[in-house]
């Protein structure tokens, strides 16, 4: 898909929120690109989180890129920003041009291979304000990629997302 079209976003039946999915935001190729890219050009860091019995490493890599001052703090890990860079502002634009809102930072994860993973998780650090909207984009392999609302048990949404 070229930067200047508009992918066609599908709204997904989800529980107090509001979720819409572009199936095709990157072509193959450019995912491809994208992922040999930042996986080689992102400063990535092994974060380690505090649990009962002691420190564990975090299950994936990560990283905290943004504007100057958007300090991150999740799980216990309080992270500063690094500088973006341009295979990340050309992605924030794309997307920013189809949210119809302006980002100010990104969180990557770096899943290495089958065993890194990520918990269900709230997205509701102080930082990201009340309601926020919250862009995901899947580079490489397909994935579970599933909802949970949280007050009500059993009310999962999952939604197999492909980056192909």
């Amino acid at each position: 898909m070229s930067a200047e079209a508009h992918p066609i976003g599908e709204s997904l039946d989800m529980i107090d929120a509001q979720v819409t999915l572009y199936r095709d935001f990157l072509s193959a190729a450019e995912s491809d690109t994208y992922l040999d890219t930042l996986v080689s050009e992102i400063n990535w860091k092994q974060e380690t989180i505090r649990v009962p019995g002691g420190p564990v490493p975090l299950p994936r890599l990560t990283a905290w890129y943004g504007d100057a001052g958007t300090t991150y703090s999740y799980s216990g890990i309080t992270v500063q920003p690094n500088a973006w860079i341009m295979p990340l502002i050309t992605l924030k634009q794309r997307i920013e041009a189809v949210a119809g809102v302006t980002f100010n930072s990104v969180l990557l994860n770096y899943y290495r291979d089958g065993s890194d993973s990520v918990g269900w998780h709230s997205d509701d650090e102080p930082e990201l304000g009340i309601n926020p909207v919250i862009a995901s984009l899947s580079l490489g392999a397909a994935r579970a990629f599933q909802f949970k609302h949280r007050g009500r048990s059993g009310a999962a949404t999952k939604h197999r997302i492909n980056a192909r």
